[in-house]
């Protein structure tokens, strides 16, 4: 298992073409430089009125499929 963690910072505008489904990934830098995708179904749990804040951490099985999204601290 890979663990990747990365911050993230979206704006309410930004979650709104997440949570309709507009948009099917989301792409960041992880801490270690490298861009990851993963599908943007897995920050629901996190959209709040204001967006999406905070440090989270992507665990992906051994063909890089994604096994959970959680937000650290």
């Amino acid at each position: 298992m890979q663990q990747i963690t990365f911050c993230l910072d979206l704006s309410r505008s930004q979650c709104e073409k997440y949570y309709a489904g507009r948009v099917r990934y989301v792409q960041v830098q992880s801490d270690d430089g490298r861009l990851v995708r993963f599908p943007a179904r897995a920050l629901l749990p996190y959209i709040g009125h204001d967006g999406v804040y905070g440090r989270f951490v992507l665990q992906l099985d051994a063909s890089n499929r994604l096994i959970a999204l959680e937000r650290l601290g």
